[in-house]
């Protein structure tokens, strides 16, 4: 399976570039909205300042890339996403109720860096405010963003029907704040959220959660870190389940409802919906149907575990209560996807690793490896770890080089490999610069 992933979280790779002269210069023509691309899949908008970004409202059905990182030195800063644009409301979010964004969206595992939004009287709030079923947002990290809003608030997405793939909040200055559905990363979750994870603070009133606010989706393989308050159905990865399914996700931040119930290290409440394969370590506190792992559940809770030292609590609506010495030991997870790994290593062929000496809780184990090519060829190494199966030229490169070949040492010739080994080199063409980000 072939999905991207942010930056930070990517295998270092050795690349060589050599000119590429038997190749065609691009072709495709250039939007004057955009740095190029025609909005294809094939050769999507590309995006270099803030206000190229801006311009995607403009084209809500088509296709976009990042090409780099973009922050408060980024043309377009000061009148668009930073503190005073906008008369003091800061960025606009991308795609409203009315008019919801369509297209895809990869960001290639650049950052979008010092986002400021402080729309408090308005839903829809986030980088993105709505997309749609067809929507698709990949490999976007949001770093030390402040997010204010109303209704539907995520610092990446409101309210989605899509699918969120590869993304994270990272270090939010002022955390996410809203009054219902405020999530770290999503607001709420009709569709897909896939490898993701936010690191920081969250703050509403009822239905609060440290990634999701409110989940009727998938939410798989991620996780969230950070404290979270509000009144009523607060997680630390999500406040209220609602028919949907939770599955290989943590949460370590502490979950608050100040003034009423339904509070869960993992999740807050749950109606009909499934958890399985989870944990949680963070401390809940409510006034009524506190748990470990969830608060209230009316669905089903499989081989999901919550500490019972560092949360302080002995009870769950679901889950089953170990002590920090045993959320350390791999018995523990014994019905899981689960391997040990010497400590700073991983294995890629499960889901989760846990250390082999019981120093640390289970950790998701996605295999990532970037590649940063030049126009031309360029001589790559392709990382250890990279998993049978899943190791094909198009599985990590996808249709977006021309052409690769590697040395056969027994015919002494270039050929045309199958299949790609680890901690061995290859030649690979593209037309243009461009980034390469694969995980299994």
């Amino acid at each position: 399976m072939r999905f991207k992933i942010p930056g930070s979280h990517i295998a270092p790779v050795i690349v060589c570039v050599l000119a590429l002269t038997a190749l065609p210069a691009q072709v495709g023509a250039d939007a004057g909205d955009f740095a190029g691309g025609d909005g294809s899949a094939e050769d999507p908008y590309q995006i270099t300042d803030w206000y190229q970004l801006d311009a995607v409202r403009d084209h809500l059905d088509a296709c976009f890339i990042l090409v780099n990182d973009l922050d408060s030195g980024t043309g377009g800063y000061d009148e668009l996403a930073g503190s005073e644009a906008n008369e003091g409301l800061g960025w606009e979010p991308i795609g409203v109720s009315s008019a919801r964004f369509s297209g895809t969206f990869d960001g290639k595992g650049f950052e979008v860096k010092g986002l400021f939004i402080n729309r408090d009287g308005q839903d829809f709030v986030g980088l993105f405010g709505s997309v749609d079923v067809e929507g698709c947002i990949e490999l976007v990290e949001v770093v030390e963003a402040q997010v204010t809003g109303n209704l539907y608030v995520g610092a990446l997405v409101g309210y989605i029907d899509g699918a969120v793939t590869g993304c994270s909040v990272v270090g939010a200055s002022k955390g996410v704040v809203g009054v219902d559905h405020v999530g770290g990363l999503v607001g709420v979750n009709l569709g897909t959220v896939h490898l993701c994870h936010a690191i920081g603070a969250v703050n509403g009133e009822d239905w609060v959660g440290g990634l999701v606010a409110w989940n009727e989706g998938l939410l798989s393989r991620s996780w969230s870190s950070g404290d979270v308050v509000g009144n009523h159905c607060v997680g630390g990865l999500v406040g209220l389940n609602d028919s949907g399914t939770v599955i290989d996700c943590y949460a370590t931040g502490d979950a608050t409802a100040l003034t009423d119930w339904y509070v869960g290290g993992l999740v807050g409440y749950g109606t009909n919906g499934a958890l399985e394969n989870c944990y949680s370590t963070g401390v809940p506190t409510g006034v009524g149907e506190v748990g470990g792992l969830v608060g209230h559940h009316d669905g089903t809770v499989s081989d999901c575990f919550w500490d019972e030292d560092t949360s302080g609590m002995t009870v769950s609506a679901g889950g089953i209560g170990k002590t920090t010495v045993e959320m350390m030991d791999i018995a523990t997870f014994s019905a899981w996807d689960i391997v040990s790994v010497v400590p700073g290593d991983k294995c890629p062929h499960s889901t989760w690793n846990i250390r082999i000496d019981g120093g640390g809780y289970p950790f998701l184990s996605w295999y990532e490896a970037r590649f940063d090519l030049k126009a031309g060829w360029n001589m790559v190494s392709v990382p250890a770890g990279l998993p049978d199966g899943d190791d094909t030229p198009a599985d990590v490169f996808g249709s977006e080089i021309e052409a690769i070949y590697c040395w056969d040492p027994v015919g002494k010739c270039y050929v045309v490999p199958s299949v790609l080994e680890p901690e061995s080199g290859y030649w690979v063409a593209v037309m243009q610069d461009k980034v390469i980000t694969y995980v299994a």
